[in-house]
C-alpha cells in the first residue's frame, strides 16, 4: 500500500515539474490592435436632432430662424433677436424644440417664439424668453410648453388659444399686461390647461 502511495506521489511529482519546465505555448500578441471603440450610441444615434442656427433653420420674411420640418431641434447659444422679426417661427408638424437652458431675448414688437397656425403635436421646452411683445404666441392643436421661464415681455407672457393642449412648470412673470392668455375672441374656445 505505502509502495502504491509512493509510486502516485512521484509520478504527481514528475508531472508538475513536468508542467513547470516545458515553454509556455505563445497565445497571441498582448498588444492591442488600435484604440477601443465606442460601445454605446450617441445622443444623435437615439435621437436626431438638428440646431436653430443660419445654416440648418434659417430665417423666413416674419423671423429670424424658422423651422419647417418635422423633427427635435436645440439651441446651441442665446439668441438675441432681431428688431421686428420673430425669434423662431414653426411652420411644420410633430416639432420639439428644446431651448436647452439658453434664451431667446430682444427688444421688439414681435414673438420670441411662434406657431401661427394649425400645426400639431409642438413642444417648446426648457429655456428663457424675455423682451418680446409677445414671449411665446402659441395657435396649434396639441402642443405643450414646459419649464419655460417668460419674462419682461411687453405684452403678455405666454398666449395659447384654439385647440389643445398643455402650459406646464412654466414660471411667467412682469410682464406688461397678461402673464398667460389662453384662447382670445378671435381663436374661439380653447382647451388648453395650465399646471402650476
Amino acid at each position: 500500500m505505502t509502495d502504491l502511495f509512493s509510486r502516485v506521489a512521484l509520478a504527481a511529482t514528475l508531472g508538475c515539474l513536468l508542467i513547470s519546465i516545458q515553454p509556455m505555448l505563445a497565445q497571441g500578441s498582448l498588444t492591442p490592435s488600435g484604440p477601443p471603440g465606442p460601445t454605446m450610441l450617441t445622443l444623435s444615434q437615439i435621437e436626431p436632432r438638428t440646431p436653430v442656427d443660419a445654416t440648418h433653420t434659417p430665417g423666413c420674411v416674419f423671423a429670424e430662424f424658422a423651422i419647417t420640418n418635422s423633427g427635435s431641434y436645440y439651441l446651441t447659444a442665446n439668441i438675441a433677436g432681431v428688431s421686428d422679426l420673430n425669434g423662431i417661427e414653426i411652420q411644420a408638424n410633430n416639432v420639439v424644440l428644446d431651448l436647452n437652458g439658453f434664451s431667446l431675448t430682444n427688444d421688439s414688437t414681435a414673438a420670441g417664439i411662434e406657431v401661427d397656425d394649425d400645426y400639431t403635436n409642438i413642444t417648446v421646452r426648457n429655456g428663457c424668453v424675455s423682451g418680446w411683445a409677445i414671449g411665446v404666441f402659441y395657435v396649434g392643436e396639441n402642443g405643450t410648453l414646459e419649464n419655460l421661464k417668460v419674462t419682461g415681455n411687453s405684452q403678455v407672457g405666454i398666449e395659447v388659444g384654439g385647440k389643445t393642449g398643455m402650459v406646464h412648470d412654466c414660471f411667467v412673470s412682469d410682464n406688461r399686461f397678461l402673464g398667460i392668455e389662453i384662447g382670445g375672441n378671435f381663436w374661439g374656445s380653447s382647451t388648453f390647461s395650465v399646471d402650476q
